[in-house]
């Protein structure tokens, strides 16, 4: 099944967000819960970069997203409480480590949203 959600692709034209096009939800990301929606992925670090608002868990935080996000937020992350689930993640999500580093560092300065 998560093969087959992650071979559809979305529309010609479409950012970063909510699978209507609309802003997305994201608990991790600072000051607010919706962001977006983005043109592009240097359109969404570049309002990250200036503090400004311009992976599939569920379908109420279903979107578009970078392909990082799945492995670090809705799949390593998704419970701190259930670090078990971290021993299992890399059986079904291609492990992404440089990012997960990424990841923690973003976690050390701006905490846990």
């Amino acid at each position: 099944m998560v093969a087959e959600l992650r071979s559809i692709y979305p529309p010609e034209g479409m950012g970063i967000a909510n699978v209507n096009g609309g802003s997305f939800y994201d608990c991790r990301l600072p000051s607010k819960l919706l962001w977006g929606p983005f043109a592009s992925a240097r359109d969404f670090h570049e309002a990250l970069a200036n503090g400004t608002d311009t992976d599939i868990v569920d379908w109420e935080t279903a979107g578009w997203f970078l392909p990082y996000w799945e492995y670090t937020c809705c799949a390593w992350h998704v419970n701190p409480y259930n670090t078990f689930w971290q021993e299992e993640v890399g059986k079904f999500v291609a492990p992404m480590p440089h990012e997960l580093r990424m990841e923690g560092i973003r976690r050390k300065y701006f905490g846990i949203f």
